[in-house]
C-alpha cells in the first residue's frame, strides 16, 4: 500500500455564488415579513391568498439552500418544487377574491379548470423531470425548456387579471394597477429564470430588485386601499 499525502484547499465562493446567496437571503426576509403582515393586517381572502404565495415561496427557496444526498436530495428537491406550485395557487386565489365575481357563471367555471390542468402539467413535468434524473442520471429534462409549463401556470390569473381590471369600479381600478404592476413584474422574474443567460451580479441584481418590487406592490395594493 502505498500512502501519499494530499493537501486540500477550500475553493472559496465565486462572487456570483456569493451575491445569490446574499440577495436569496434579503428576498426571503422580505418575503417572511410580507406573509407575517399580510396574516395580521390583511383583510379579506386577497390578502391571505397572498401570504399563501409568499409562504409556498419561502418553502421553494429553503429547499434550494438544503444539503442533500441521493434519495433525501431527491424529496427536498420536490418539495421546494411544491412549495413553489403552493406559491402559484396562491396568486391565482388572489386574483381570484380580486375579480372573480366581475365574471359570468361559465368563465368563473372554466378558468380554474384551465388553471388546475396548467397547474398539473407543469407540476408533473419538473417532478418527472428531478425523479428521471435521479433515478437514470439524464438531466435532459432538466433543460430550460422542459421548465416552460410550469412559468405557464401564470397565464390564467394574469388573463383573468387583465380583463377583470376593465369590469371592476373606478375606485378599485387604482388598486388592481399596482396589483397588476406586480403580477407583470413576477412575470418578467419569471422570464429571466427561464432564459439561459449566464448568471452575473448585475442580472441577479436586476432579477432580485423586479422580484422585491412586485412583493411590495402587490402587498401595497392589498394593505394600504
Amino acid at each position: 500500500m502505498v500512502r501519499v499525502p494530499v493537501t486540500t484547499v477550500a475553493a472559496p465562493l465565486r462572487a456570483t455564488a456569493a451575491f445569490y446567496y446574499v440577495q436569496s437571503t434579503i428576498a426571503d426576509l422580505l418575503l417572511g415579513a410580507m406573509a407575517l403582515l399580510l396574516l395580521w393586517r390583511g383583510v379579506g381572502r386577497a390578502a391571505f391568498s397572498l401570504a399563501l404565495y409568499c409562504i409556498g415561496y419561502l418553502i421553494g427557496d429553503a429547499g434550494e439552500s438544503i444539503p442533500g444526498a441521493r434519495e433525501l436530495a431527491l424529496v427536498v428537491i420536490c418539495t421546494t418544487v411544491i412549495g413553489y406550485a403552493i406559491a402559484r395557487i396562491g396568486f391565482y386565489l388572489m386574483v381570484d377574491a380580486l375579480v372573480g365575481k366581475r365574471f359570468s357563471s361559465s368563465i368563473r367555471r372554466l378558468a380554474p379548470v384551465l388553471f388546475t390542468l396548467l397547474l398539473a402539467v407543469g407540476l408533473g413535468t419538473r417532478l418527472f423531470a428531478y425523479i428521471h434524473f435521479a433515478m437514470d442520471g439524464s438531466a435532459e429534462f432538466l433543460s430550460s425548456v422542459y421548465s416552460l409549463p410550469f412559468s405557464f401556470i401564470y397565464l390564467v390569473p394574469l388573463f383573468v387579471l387583465v380583463t377583470g381590471y376593465y369590469r371592476v369600479e373606478s375606485e378599485m381600478r387604482l388598486r388592481l394597477r399596482w396589483v397588476l404592476v406586480g403580477a407583470f413584474a413576477i412575470l418578467v422574474t419569471v422570464i429571466i429564470h427561464n432564459a439561459d443567460i449566464e448568471p452575473s451580479i448585475y442580472l441577479l441584481t436586476i432579477d432580485t430588485g423586479i422580484y422585491m418590487f412586485s412583493i411590495l406592490a402587490m402587498a401595497y395594493a392589498l394593505l394600504r386601499h
